[in-house]
């Protein structure tokens, strides 16, 4: 319900502030997050305000959303979560706007390369396969922690040339880092990140490999090395890029292919129908919630934006907006191009990882289906999950045989 509270800033119309929304407080009674989102837009103008986490603006049309991806000038990256203040420390190429953005994302865009990601492969599928072996024979599992977490992690730490057991450490980080409401807990988060990762510069620096983190840590910008706040930044970047994105999105995946029995068996028997599904899945479960911060004042569509107010971009909704996309709820494999979609960003900061992403989305339905072709949400169980700076899968039981 739209309303007014003590602290709305001063002079916004009274029928743009809901002053209690919260979307850290957004339930998810059946781990449909991206249709709670679209309830959040049909139940509030297009653009508007809360006071919640430090008071911001939330855009829930896709032109708005794209809008604020793409002008960089108005619409800037250097707070790109909320609440403000989330990263703690910086964090380039995400936290930096054009023209300077992109000097720093020349220095990622070699690993995310096609023939980075290409060379990738072999070892994505290994490890999918293997962990797919030890859950056959039970009939069941718990895709997120044992299917979902483990592919991108797993892959991720191979190309960062990092030990594979270390996942353990950096899990309970990534996911505090995306969920956690509070200030102090994601810096935390951050922080702890950071410090996992400053011993792994320094073997790199004494002594560099072939893997990711050696190449980022022995780059420049502008003719110069990076700089130490910089670097370590950057580097826990890519931890947390690496971490949840793509898992969350393979739990928003296999939900939907174990509660729709048709799309699964088209996929089962046209697997090469495969990469077009993976753009509509896509569009369907967008996960990353960003944010930007204002440059200067702007009156947008007749809303006055104030310099340095927030404003909520949750990407979803994008692929979801009936205006873009007929039946936006319904998953059609058969969807004419293109597909419109924000969940990996558009404009100048566009997730440089998509191709990385959708080549493990590719190899997870391509074996997944071939050896466990059948599946379904497990009796007695419904999936789990939760809104916060990602739509986050936290637990899905399956069952099959």
């Amino acid at each position: 319900m739209l309303g007014t509270a003590d602290q709305t800033r001063q002079a916004i119309p009274q029928a743009l502030v809901d002053a209690d929304f919260d979307m850290f407080a957004l339930k998810v009674p059946d781990g449909d997050a991206q249709i709670v989102w679209t309830e959040v837009r049909d139940t509030h103008p297009p653009i508007f305000w809360t006071n919640q986490n430090g008071g911001h603006w939330v855009f829930t049309r896709a032109d708005d959303i794209e809008a604020a991806q793409k002008d960089h000038e108005h619409f800037s990256m250097r707070e790109g979560a909320i609440p403000k203040g989330r990263r703690g420390i910086p964090s380039p190429p995400i936290d930096v706007d054009p023209p300077r953005h992109f000097a720093y994302r020349a220095v990622l865009s070699p690993a995310f390369s096609p023939k980075a990601v290409a060379a990738l492969e072999t070892v994505t599928r290994s490890v999918l396969l293997e962990a797919i072996d030890k859950v056959i024979d039970k009939g069941e599992c718990e895709f997120v922690s044992e299917i979902a977490h483990v592919l991108p992690i797993t892959v991720f730490l191979k190309m960062m040339g990092l030990p594979l057991e270390d996942a353990k450490v950096l899990l309970p980080l990534s996911h505090q880092n995306t969920q956690a409401k509070e200030l102090v807990d994601t810096q935390a988060a951050r922080a702890g990140m950071v410090r996992y990762i400053i011993d792994k510069i320094e073997d790199r620096r004494a002594s560099p490999g072939s893997d990711v983190l050696s190449h980022v840590v022995h780059s420049k910008v502008d003719g110069q090395p990076i700089a130490e706040q910089d670097l370590l930044g950057m580097c826990a970047l890519l931890l947390a890029g690496g971490l949840d994105t793509v898992a969350s999105m393979l739990g928003f995946f296999a939900r939907f292919l174990a509660l729709n029995p048709g799309h699964r068996e088209d996929l089962v028997a046209n697997p090469d129908r495969i990469p077009k599904a993976i753009d509509e899945l896509i569009r369907r479960h967008g996960v990353a919630n960003t944010a930007r911060i204002m440059t200067a004042d702007y009156n947008y569509k007749g809303v006055l934006l104030r310099k340095d107010d927030m404003v909520l971009v949750p990407n979803c909704l994008h692929g979801l907006d009936p205006q873009q996309v007929n039946m936006p709820l319904e998953v059609d494999f058969d969807r004419p191009p293109p597909i419109p979609s924000a969940a990996f960003g558009n404009g100048p900061h566009r997730c440089p990882g998509i191709a990385l992403a959708r080549m493990e989305m590719k190899v997870f339905l391509q074996e997944w289906l071939k050896r466990i072709p059948e599946f379904r949400i497990k009796s007695g169980t419904t999936p789990v999950a939760t809104i916060g700076a990602t739509n986050s899968m936290q637990e899905l039981w399956l069952s099959w045989g």
